[in-house]
């Protein structure tokens, strides 16, 4: 009962059967535990089979959301970006010489990115309702995916014999930095701690920088509280506990993640090998770099779209842009929308966003919202980032979801 009222997980007084399964099923699609479980009765992650019986709940007349989901699902808005991605589906199938499965792939990805975007954006929302919604949702995903982490290794034959895991922190690092503001200081810590591990086994580097940000900002407020004239007594003697805690589990955790890196030769070179040449500025990026670059450098080449799909082109791509390099379209949004949507989507996109962010920070912020403007620049930071060095937001539906959620906090922060 105290972690269920710490993390704000008590259901509406109506629809709640409906809402829950609802919210557990779609929280389940574009979790990483679907990608596990689900490869071990079809070949691939085929999670769509669980969306149906997700907004079959979540439409439900008794459910507390139906309002949004059902305008959404109806708007014109949505109608319209569905039947434009599906142009582009059509296009990259074509082009790609009929390469289906690859297409579709993005396909949904793209998909998802715009409905939970026009989702957490929607009007129809009572502010409180669409808080208490992404919060839950952002909860169960994570837990989710902790759980597919763990049970990983006893799906060996399922999953790709990789280091790397493509696992994503967004959801509990958003939900720390949630928690922190709201000065649920235990479940802050929870998510970060969370956050943290994924971090480690995930091996990528920008997961270790973000991590430390988040357990120092976690940190900085706590001491704070710890050390206010006005704090009681017994919210002294927890926020002490709570630092004590994070000292502790630190020290113990520090030669075990070490000894853990240091275990195997390719988890060496892809966690502290790596990261030592980042931080003496030796990282050799110039794939990333060039993939920001080039498509105003070779306009020639993104003048037409080549329609979606970024497994589809990798020949083609690496064909092109030999010399720059760049092998495929996944190390910047910039390049993956100006390649596979054509230069002129891509300026419109850009445009959206610049005009997006500007007007949402021009807006006179309320106090009684959790997201403050310094948290929103975290945020954005945290998006923006990802947006030019990668393009899983766009090819992975998982980071699709959580990508889309932590944009629409910058621009409609709660």
């Amino acid at each position: 009962m105290a972690l269920d009222k710490t993390l704000q997980l008590t259901p509406y007084k109506y629809g709640m059967r409906n809402y829950w399964i609802g919210l557990s099923l779609l929280a389940f699609c574009f979790s990483w535990l679907s990608q596990l479980l689900i490869a071990i009765v079809v070949p691939k992650n085929f999670f769509e089979i669980f969306l149906i019986p997700a907004f079959y709940y979540l439409t439900r007349r008794d459910s507390s959301v139906r309002p949004v989901f059902k305008s959404l699902l109806r708007s014109q808005g949505f109608i319209g970006l569905f039947l434009f991605i599906t142009v582009f589906f059509i296009l990259g199938f074509f082009v790609s010489e009929f390469n289906f499965a690859d297409t579709y792939a993005d396909f949904r990805a793209n998909l998802t990115f715009v409905f939970f975007l026009m989702l957490a954006l929607s009007k129809k929302w009572k502010e409180q309702e669409r808080e208490q919604f992404l919060v839950r949702l952002l909860v169960v995903v994570s837990m989710m995916d902790l759980v597919a982490l763990l049970l990983r290794p006893y799906f060996a034959f399922q999953v790709e014999a990789t280091v790397k895991q493509t696992i994503s922190i967004v959801a509990p690092a958003i939900l720390a930095l949630y928690y922190i503001r709201k000065r649920k200081f235990l479940a802050s810590f929870l998510f970060a701690a969370i956050m943290s591990y994924e971090a480690i086994v995930a091996f990528f580097r920008n997961y270790y920088f973000i991590s430390l940000v988040v357990f120092f900002m976690l940190l900085v407020v706590v001491l704070q509280n710890l050390l206010s004239a006005r704090a009681r007594i017994s919210t002294k003697f927890k926020s002490l506990m709570l630092v004590t805690v994070m000292v502790v589990i630190t020290i113990i955790a520090i030669p075990i993640v070490y000894n853990y890196w240091m275990s195997d030769g390719s988890k060496m070179i892809h966690s502290i090998n790596r990261t030592e040449e980042l931080l003496n500025n030796e990282s050799k990026e110039n794939e990333r770099i060039n993939s920001l670059t080039v498509v105003f450098g070779h306009s020639d080449e993104f003048l037409l779209p080549h329609g979606i799909g970024w497994r589809a082109f990798t020949r083609t791509i690496e064909a092109s842009f030999k010399g720059e390099g760049i092998i495929s379209s996944m190390d910047s949004c910039i390049f993956y929308i100006g390649y596979h949507y054509g230069i002129i989507m891509l300026l419109l996109v850009i445009f959206y966003l610049f005009k997006s962010i500007i007007r949402s920070f021009g807006e006179k912020s309320s106090e009684k919202r959790v997201i403050t403007p310094f948290f929103r620049i975290l945020f954005l930071v945290l998006f923006l980032a990802s947006f030019m060095t990668q393009s899983v937001m766009l090819t992975i539906p998982q980071s699709a979801f959580v990508y889309s959620i932590l944009f629409s906090i910058v621009i409609k922060p709660f």
